[in-house]
């Protein structure tokens, strides 16, 4: 992440944003490379990861935990219309 930002510009500083930003890139492309286009798999397959390796530190999901992120249900899709988000899709959970 931070050789990235320093080609772009020198002056850039990583920062959490980037952080959540670059590790959910990450994921979206190995989970897509693993399942393909079909959701419900995407998901099967990011529950499983175990210690991943990301920009803001190691990573393990599942699907009771979701690396201490459980309250925030980071399945939960949702689109920012007028200053408010609308709920998209929950992936049945």
């Amino acid at each position: 992440l931070h050789s990235y930002l320093a080609r772009a510009n020198s002056s850039l500083v990583a920062t959490a944003s980037h952080g959540f930003g670059w590790d959910g890139l990450r994921l979206l492309v190995e989970a897509w490379k693993a399942a393909g286009s079909e959701a419900d798999r995407q998901v099967e397959f990011l529950e499983s990861l175990r210690g991943y390796s990301g920009a803001t530190g190691m990573l393990t999901f599942s699907a009771q935990d979701h690396n201490g992120r459980r309250l925030h249900d980071p399945t939960t899709i949702a689109r920012l219309v007028k200053g408010y988000y609308q709920v998209v899709n929950t992936l049945g959970r």
